[in-house]
């Protein structure tokens, strides 16, 4: 919900933030089992995934 939020804030302002948090919109996804079937839902969590920015969540993975 957050991120449809700043979606519409980056539309608004006409700037793209929205995009740089989308590795914590998989983690977020994911952390509340969201339902994969879903095509939204599947893809924002393909690309957050694909495309890893916090260093927290980089370190997770590594280990």
């Amino acid at each position: 919900m957050v991120y449809k939020f700043c979606q519409i804030i980056d539309n608004l302002l006409n700037i793209n933030y929205a995009d740089d948090f989308l590795d914590l919109v998989a983690l977020g996804l994911i952390g509340d089992m969201m339902d994969l079937r879903n095509f939204e839902t599947k893809h924002l969590v393909e690309k957050g995934l694909s495309n890893i920015q916090n260093p927290f969540f980089k370190a997770m993975i590594e280990k």
